[in-house]
C-alpha cells in the first residue's frame, strides 16, 4: 500500500514538470503538420503558443538524429518569416541560391532562458537533386546543437498553407 502511494505521489510530481519542459512553460494553442526530410532524417514542425503575459509566440521545432532545437519568435519575426515564405513559394522558379544571403541568421525570442538562431537558405538545383529550401537552427540549452531540414517545393507549398493555420490559432 505504501509503495502504491509513493508511486502515485512520484507520478504527480513528475508529470507537471515534464509537460512544462516539453513546451518551455508556454501554453500550447495548436500546431501545423510535421514536415519530413527523408534525406537527412529530419522533421520540422511549427507550433502556436501563448506566453504567461498573453503574448503570442510561434515555435519552430526541428529534430534530427534524436537532437531537437527549438526556435521561438515573437509576432514581428513571425510576420517577416510568413512574408518571406509566401514570396519564396510564389517566386520559386526565379530564386537563386544567394537569395537569403543578406538576411543571415535571425536570433529567436528568449523562452525559458533558451535562445536559438535560424538561417534560411536555398540549395540550388543540380543534376542530382531539385532545388530545396533549407532551414538550420543553432542553439539549445547548455550544450548548443545544430539541426537542419531541407524541403522541396511541394513541401514549401504545404508549409505556406500551414502558416495560415498557425495564424488562425494565434488569433483565437
Amino acid at each position: 500500500m505504501l509503495r502504491k502511494l509513493l508511486i502515485i505521489l512520484f507520478a504527480l510530481t513528475i508529470l507537471p514538470t515534464s509537460a512544462e519542459q516539453t513546451y518551455d512553460g508556454l501554453e500550447w494553442l495548436g500546431q501545423g503538420v510535421k514536415l519530413v526530410d527523408k534525406q537527412s532524417d529530419s522533421t520540422m514542425q511549427i507550433l502556436a503558443f501563448e506566453g504567461k503575459y498573453d503574448e503570442k509566440v510561434v515555435g519552430v521545432y526541428i529534430t534530427q538524429h534524436g537532437r531537437e532545437v527549438r526556435f521561438y519568435m515573437d509576432q514581428v519575426t513571425w510576420d517577416k518569416l510568413k512574408q518571406t515564405l509566401v514570396r519564396t513559394r510564389d517566386q520559386w522558379e526565379t530564386l537563386s541560391p544567394t537569395e537569403f544571403n543578406e538576411t543571415g541568421e535571425v536570433r529567436g525570442y528568449r523562452v525559458a532562458n533558451i535562445r536559438s538562431t535560424m538561417r534560411v537558405s536555398i540549395q540550388g538545383e543540380t543534376e542530382l537533386d531539385k532545388k530545396r529550401l533549407d532551414f538550420s537552427l543553432t542553439g539549445g540549452d547548455n550544450n548548443p546543437k545544430r539541426v537542419f531540414v531541407s524541403v522541396p517545393y511541394d513541401q514549401v507549398v504545404t508549409l505556406v498553407e500551414q502558416l495560415y493555420k498557425v495564424d488562425e490559432l494565434l488569433r483565437q
